[in-house]
């Protein structure tokens, strides 16, 4: 394997490799002729990656993916005594950091679709163009990663036909491609569903309403400059209204009937939302 390797550099450098002994190894040729680049640490790696999401203009790139709440063992009893949510629908936005969630009882490709539509509804609503957003998700099922020729009523389609935005699927055999949504399904799982008692679905979906609210308009994150997704957004997109954040979590189940039943809450009042906004400043 060495001679091969070798050989190679010799067809390819070959004014470099007549300049030294045949006997030096190769690996020391190639350092001191600085023919690859130096490794960098794990720390390093993220912080490059870190930067490059930064640098997205805000609510154009976006992570989806589904959490499982079946698993958790603080939230478990009290879903099947109240009948709640068993999966959470999960949006990330890349360059402010802000989550977006929607709830139901199946995981399925309907419901799905119905939260990413019912997202990008909202940005045309707050007069963004569609066709700029790229959505990535895994290869699931319920984001139509086992189809073969799309639908216009799958995942897929309503994404890319109704909407005019872009949906990729990770690359395969990447777990760290989804490694902002998964950052987040981590966070809620502590911060929420293991420290809060929900006495009913009114009262889960108050709670996760507000648990949104002050996750992206007051949470600071570290890892962002210990700034809030308001904060950012303020500093890279002033022109975006902040209301844009009021998009409150609903069950995906009331999208099928067209109406909403007495447990989903209404959006989050804006007096609250200035009020969150004002404490910081």
């Amino acid at each position: 394997m060495m001679l091969l390797f070798a050989s190679r550099w010799r067809n390819r450098y070959p004014s470099i490799l007549t300049t030294v002994s045949r006997c030096a190894p190769l690996d020391r040729i190639i350092r001191q002729h600085q023919l690859t680049r130096p490794r960098k640490r794990r720390h390093q790696r993220k912080n490059d990656l870190r930067a490059v999401k930064a640098a997205y203009a805000p609510f154009t790139r976006f992570q989806m993916d589904v959490k499982y709440l079946t698993d958790l063992p603080f939230y478990w009893p009290q879903m099947r005594a109240n009948g709640l949510p068993r999966f959470q629908y999960t949006i990330r936005e890349l360059s402010c950091g802000a989550q977006f969630l929607a709830y139901s009882n199946e995981l399925s490709k309907t419901y799905a679709t119905r939260a990413v539509d019912r997202f990008l509804q909202h940005l045309k609503n707050h007069g963004l163009k569609t066709k700029k957003v790229i959505i990535t998700t895994d290869l699931g099922v319920e984001f139509d990663g086992d189809t073969v020729h799309y639908l216009p009523t799958g995942f897929h389609g309503p994404i890319e036909q109704k909407h005019r935005a872009t949906h990729r699927f990770n690359p395969p055999a990447a777990p760290n491609a989804n490694a902002d949504v998964e950052s987040v399904h981590a966070t809620i799982e502590t911060e929420l569903f293991d420290a809060q008692v929900f006495s009913s679905k009114a009262d889960f979906f108050a709670k996760t309403a507000t648990y949104q609210l002050w996750y992206n308009a007051a949470r600071k994150n570290s890892s962002r400059g210990n700034k809030s997704p308001v904060d950012l957004l303020a500093l890279k997109a002033p022109k975006i209204s902040p209301k844009i954040f009021l998009l409150h979590p609903i069950p995906l189940e009331s999208l099928l009937n067209h109406k909403v039943g007495h447990d989903v809450p209404g959006p989050p009042a804006e007096e609250q939302f200035s009020c969150l906004t004002r404490s910081k400043a």
